[in-house]
Order: structure tokens, then C-alpha cells, then sequence
């Protein structure tokens, strides 16, 4: 057993005891190990909130290079590290008691005072002064301070000597005006890799102003693309060899992210101690475009902006090795416009053209954002359907793009009616690889095309069964009514005593000339998805009206029929006037007529539906 600290998913640090052992069968066989976990962060951080904070405390201001007062809001010393006392040439014990205005070399008392009174109102504050040591010579140094009320109204000051740092900015100058003019942006930082200085480059390509990034950490202006993994290694290569380059994103001030070649190159002195890092770089923005329309030519269609037969190829391996690894199905469709050589004898290439780019369009509307639609050449169109849940599915994305395709086109002027077939094949029950699955799709887009156009056929014939009677009721339903096929049932509604007509609900049946009789479970929602429940709800309103009619002359009364309306005939703007109309040619009382909806459709946008 042990204990130690472990990160929650949330990010919450926890304290766990953990606690294991063997466990062994009657022979002695270790047969699993059992365990258990318990949080004790409660008890840990009772035990250590009040060591912790004062070790802490110890440890960093006794540790750090830099020196290290505790004053308060007076401006007196209450403590001072070994490092300030070393800096300074005083004591610790001589430091302790003096005021900061005793030691301050640039500023008079008065400044010191007020700027006292800032640190207490803003709580922090970073700056540059000098001090005077206790042999009465002047060192630069880099305030750091923070106030605190909850600490009893105490700062907390680091000092940092930066005497050799400004020296050596002082022979930076020397050559200014190379570090001024070139076109390269340069960054210059110190060890621990806060900057130090920038040029007018820097400044142009990043947008930022010099005085901005001074003090600041490169990583200010980071873009998020690069992992941590990737600036380990980078830093390993610049502390082991010295340098290192490579491409860069990083984040201009307007946000905007863009790439750059990056060289960066480690400074040493005499004792080979690094003491700057100087990074030049340049924008690639303007090549990275180049390579980018590079990519386009080599990878999508210049036309139509899709991708294209070699980045068709490339996705759909790819979506097979993620279909294979999650167990997934994919699909993959050869679409072929029917007509399409009509436009561009007609009308034109550039007709032609614009044609195929508002087809683009029209079968991208349909797809999902992760799927690909590419064209092969010509009027030829792919689709790769990704992580497919069912046959079903798949055959209403293809009819959905063939009603899609259906509809007419305007083109310089004139009403253009086109069409495709489309051929379809699955993974991994049609192929297993690019090649198979793409012949497969071809063949059955070809087969699709010999059935009639305007058509979708699967490749594979057991599948393709449930698909090809639905693609046929589907067909058929369109004719359904003028062949006469279509024919009322009216099932009778009686009072509470079981034996008075109260009324009767009138249900649409379907005689298939080939098939017989079709269940309205079956082609009722082939109806609804394909838009024929229009029509056929209109038919039966008229069908009822001309079976009272009968009933009426025959001497037979019902006191009132019952007439479902569809989610689809309700959402109709004209639904009222169309039934008005229908009604209002038999000469009946409306009252003998009622119309049942779902709750579902009652309760689906209420506004609309009062």
C-alpha cells in the first residue's frame, strides 16, 4: 500500500490511498490482485496546508538566484534571502529594519513613497531601477513585487540583478542598425527565455509594438497548433546542439495565424553558459499558399472545387481502416447524370459547367459534414458515406440526391430537367479494399441505369432486395391513383350501446396490380417521405365525399366520417382552402366531415398548428 497524488478527469488534484494485495487459489496460484482506492485529500491537506505554505515559502526564497524582501506598507524591511544580501553587500541582519529609499539609487523618497502608494492600490507591480550596494556602487536591478492585505498588508519583492543583461544590451547596439533594417523578424531572450528585445521586422510581421513584448515569454504569441511533445523536442535540440529550425505557427496581434521558418540559436559566453537565445524568422505565408494551390491542383476538381479521383481514393482507404478498426459500415456511391450530354450539345460547354457546379452543390446539401462527395471527371460524381447505421439509410441519401437531381435546373434562361442513376456498394459486405468496392459501385450504377433512369441500385442482390421493392412501391405509388388502385375501407364507430352508428373512419388501401394487396404499414411512410401523401390525402377526401354522395342517394345516412391527415398534409399552408374546395363540390354539409391528427402533429409547433 501507498499513498500518493493523482489528476481527476476534471483536473482536480486528489490525495489516494491505495492499498493492494494477491489473491490465491487453495494451491497457492495467484488467481487476480484485489485493491482498493480511497481519497484522503481531506486528511492530507489538513496535515500540510500549514507546513506546505511555510516551506514553500523557505525553500523559494532561499533557493532563488534572485534577491527576496518581505517589507511592509511602510517601506521597512522586514526580511531579506542570502541572495539580496550577497547582491548588496549588506547583511541579512543589517537589511533587516532599512528602509527601500535607503537602498534606492534612482528614485527620491518621495517617488518611492508614491510608488508604494501604487503597488497598495494595484496590487503588483514589474519595473526597472537602481540600487546602491553597501560599498556605495550602482547595480541595476528588476522589481518584482506583489501586496497583499490577506498577507497582514505586506509585499513580497524579488529584485533581480540585470546588470549584465543591460551590458550586454549595450553591445547589442553596436550592431542596431543590422538588427534595425533587416527583413528578418528577430527575438532576442534571455536564459529562462523571457525576451529581451525585438526588431522592426518582428513588430511588422507580428503586429505587436517592441514595448509589448519586452518581458513577455515567445509563447505569448503561440498559436495552439504544436503540441508539448513538439517543443520538448525543440528545446532538447536547442540545449544539446545549439539550434535548431523548423516551420512554426504563431498568432499575429489582429489574431490571425499564420506559418513562419523559424531559426533559433543559442548564445554562450566564455564559460559556454547560455546566455541569450536569438530566434530570426520569416513569414511563409505567401509560399504556404503556393503549396496549398499546389495541393488544390494536384488533389480537388478545378470546376467544381471537390475532391478529386486521387483524394477520392485517399479518403475512402481511409475510411475503410477506420470501418474496420471501430466495426463500422461505410458505403460508397457512383453517381452518373442522366442527360447530361444534351445540355452541352444544346446549350453549350459553359452551361455544362455551370450545370455541374450547381449539381455539386445540390448533392452536398444532402450529405453530412463528414461525409465526401468527389467528381471522377466528366458527369461522373462519388460519394463516400461514412460510419452507415443501416441499408435503409443509405437508400434514402440515394433517393434523396436522385428527387434532388430531378428537380429542374435554370440555366442561361431556359429550364434544363436532368437526372442520375446511382450505383452502390457497402463495406465491408460488397469489398474489403478501394478497388473492389469502387468496381462494385460502378457495376451497380451501371445496372441501375439499364433498369431506367432515375434510379439507385445496390450492388449486392440480398441486400438489394428490400431496396428494390421500396425504389418499385415507390415508383408505383406515384401511378397508383390513376391506374385506380388505390380504394377506401370504412370501419364503423358505434355509440356506447354497442349497436347505434355514431359515425365511421374512412382507411386508404392499395391493390397492387402485380403484388395484391400492400399494408398501409408498408407504404403509408414510402408515401410520406416521397411527398405522394399530397396527393393521395386529396383523393381520399374526394373518395369519401363521393361515397356519401352515394349513401346519401341510396337513402342511407352516416352521421359522420372520420378522415386522417398526415404530419406532411398538415404542415400544407393551403391544407384549409384544398379540403374547402373538395368539400364545398359535393354539395355536403361540412359537418359531416371530420379530420383526426397524432398528438405528435398537435403538439409540433403550436402557433402553426392553431
Amino acid at each position: 500500500s501507498w499513498e500518493y497524488r493523482m489528476l481527476r478527469a476534471d483536473g482536480e488534484s486528489v490525495w489516494i490511498h491505495a492499498a493492494f494485495a494477491p489473491v490465491r487459489g487453495a494451491d497457492g496460484t495467484l488467481i487476480a490482485i484485489s485493491g482498493f482506492l480511497i481519497d484522503i485529500s481531506e486528511k492530507k491537506q489538513a496535515e500540510e496546508n500549514l507546513s506546505r505554505h511555510e516551506r514553500l515559502f523557505r525553500e523559494v526564497i532561499e533557493t532563488t538566484g534572485d534577491g527576496f524582501w518581505l517589507v511592509d506598507n511602510r517601506g521597512f524591511l522586514l526580511e531579506a534571502n542570502e541572495a539580496y544580501a550577497q547582491l548588496s553587500g549588506y547583511s541579512k541582519e543589517e537589511l533587516v529594519g532599512m528602509h527601500i529609499s535607503d537602498l534606492e539609487a534612482k528614485e527620491e523618497s518621495e517617488e518611492t513613497r508614491e510608488r508604494i502608494e501604487k503597488i497598495i492600490r494595484e496590487g503588483h507591480d514589474l519595473f526597472e531601477t537602481r540600487h546602491r550596494r553597501k560599498d556605495g556602487s550602482i547595480w541595476d536591478v528588476e522589481i518584482s513585487t506583489t501586496f497583499s492585505h490577506a498577507s497582514g498588508g505586506l509585499f513580497s519583492v524579488f529584485a533581480r540583478d540585470i546588470s549584465e543583461r543591460n551590458a550586454l544590451l549595450q553591445e547589442l547596439k553596436l550592431v542596431g542598425e543590422v538588427f534595425k533594417n533587416t527583413g528578418e523578424g528577430i527575438v532576442i531572450t534571455d536564459p529562462e527565455s523571457t525576451i529581451v528585445d525585438v526588431n522592426d521586422a518582428y513588430c511588422r510581421i507580428m503586429g505587436y509594438t517592441r514595448e509589448q513584448m519586452i518581458g513577455q515569454n515567445p509563447s505569448v504569441v503561440g498559436s495552439g497548433r504544436h503540441d508539448k511533445a513538439f517543443y520538448e523536442e525543440m528545446w532538447r535540440a536547442i540545449r544539446e546542439e545549439g539550434q535548431w529550425m523548423g516551420e512554426v505557427w504563431d498568432r499575429r496581434s489582429n489574431g490571425e495565424v499564420f506559418p513562419k521558418w523559424l531559426n533559433i540559436s543559442a548564445v554562450y559566453n566564455e564559460a559556454r553558459e547560455i546566455t541569450h537565445f536569438v530566434g530570426t524568422f520569416s513569414d511563409i505565408s505567401t509560399l504556404k499558399d503556393v503549396e496549398q494551390q499546389l495541393q488544390k491542383l494536384a488533389y480537388y476538381d478545378a470546376l467544381t472545387g471537390l475532391p478529386n479521383r486521387l483524394l477520392f481514393q485517399d479518403r475512402l482507404e481511409q475510411e475503410i481502416a477506420i470501418s474496420r478498426r471501430m466495426d463500422h459500415r461505410c458505403a460508397v456511391m457512383f453517381l452518373d447524370l442522366d442527360r447530361f450530354k444534351n445540355v452541352n450539345d444544346t446549350l453549350g460547354h459553359s452551361a455544362g459547367d455551370e450545370l455541374l457546379i450547381e449539381v455539386a452543390s445540390r448533392i452536398k446539401s444532402h450529405l453530412r459534414d463528414n461525409d465526401t462527395v468527389a467528381r471522377l471527371g466528366g458527369d461522373e460524381f462519388t460519394l463516400i458515406l461514412r460510419e452507415v447505421s443501416s441499408i435503409d439509410a443509405v437508400a434514402l441519401v440515394a433517393r434523396k440526391v436522385i428527387d434532388e437531381l430531378a428537380q429542374p435546373f435554370t440555366l442561361m434562361g431556359s429550364e434544363v430537367h436532368l437526372g442520375g442513376s446511382i450505383g452502390i456498394s457497402l463495406y465491408p459486405d460488397d469489398g474489403k479494399d478501394f478497388e473492389t468496392l469502387t468496381k462494385h459501385a460502378d457495376s451497380a450504377m451501371y445496372q441501375a441505369k439499364g433498369a431506367g433512369r432515375g434510379q439507385y441500385h445496390f450492388y449486392s442482390e440480398r441486400m438489394d432486395e428490400k431496396a428494390h421493392l421500396r425504389l418499385r412501391l415507390e415508383n408505383d405509388l406515384h401511378r397508383a391513383i390513376e391506374r385506380g388502385e388505390l380504394f377506401l375501407q370504412y370501419q364503423p364507430q358505434l355509440g356506447a350501446d354497442g349497436e347505434s352508428l355514431v359515425g365511421a373512419e374512412a382507411l386508404v388501401r392499395w391493390r397492387h396490380s402485380e403484388l395484391g394487396v400492400i399494408s398501409p404499414a408498408e407504404f403509408i411512410p414510402i408515401a410520406e417521405e416521397s411527398g405522394t401523401i399530397i396527393p393521395i390525402g386529396e383523393w381520399v377526401t374526394q373518395a369519401v365525399c363521393d361515397d356519401m354522395c352515394r349513401w346519401r342517394d341510396a337513402g342511407l345516412e352516416v352521421p359522420s366520417v372520420a378522415i386522417n391527415l398526415s404530419a406532411r398534409q398538415f404542415r400544407q399552408s393551403d391544407l384549409i382552402s384544398r379540403i374547402i374546395e373538395i368539400i364545398s363540390h359535393s354539395a355536403l354539409p361540412p359537418q359531416l366531415f371530420e379530420f383526426e391528427i397524432t398528438e405528435s402533429v398537435a403538439m409540433d409547433n403550436a402557433e402553426a398548428v392553431a
